[in-house]
């Protein structure tokens, strides 16, 4: 429902292509929001993003544990957010005021399930529909950036492989 037809349009461009990128990625919105040009590998026989540290120049940023650091593959309107946006989003970069702004969107156009759902909720969504199509819980952690392998980044790469079940995967 969320982004059938024109139900984002009111929203400014970047928000929503954080909303779009979360879809299908369960990003915390503050490390969608963090994205830069460096991040984003659209030229990639496999299109993604990865999500480190950022500990030079003046765009610093920590990550919230060291299992966040990833890489996550890009599909459907994902993609096309990131394709729409290749440099990130320099409006929202380390700056409050996403969440209240797409939040009060959302409940203002009636597209929250309930009035508990956030933005956040995203993030929660993408994870059920990891389970929901029988991925691995261990290689769904790693997208998550809740769980790390040893290697996050080589068990990244053995679940996307298709060495792990990852049937159904939906990608809009």
């Amino acid at each position: 429902m969320l982004v059938e037809g024109d139900n984002l349009r009111g929203l400014n461009d970047q928000a929503r292509g954080i909303v779009l990128l979360m879809v299908n990625t369960g990003l915390r919105p503050s490390e969608a929001a963090g994205l830069q040009a460096a991040d984003i590998r659209l030229d990639h026989a496999v299109p993604h993003i990865e999500i480190k540290a950022q500990t030079e120049g003046e765009r610093r940023r920590a990550l919230k544990t060291r299992n966040a650091q990833r890489v996550i593959p890009l599909a459907g309107v994902s993609l096309d957010a990131m394709r729409a946006f290749p440099d990130g989003f320099p409006r929202y970069y380390d700056k409050v005021g996403l969440s209240q702004t797409v939040n009060k969107y959302l409940r203002e156009n009636g597209l929250m399930e309930t009035e508990e759902h956030t933005l956040y909720c995203l993030r929660h969504s993408f994870e059920d529909r990891m389970l929901e199509a029988g991925i691995d819980e261990a290689c769904a952690g790693i997208f998550w950036g809740t769980r790390s392998g040893g290697n996050a980044m080589a068990r990244a790469a053995i679940c996307a492989s298709g060495r792990r079940r990852f049937s159904g995967w939906r990608s809009d």
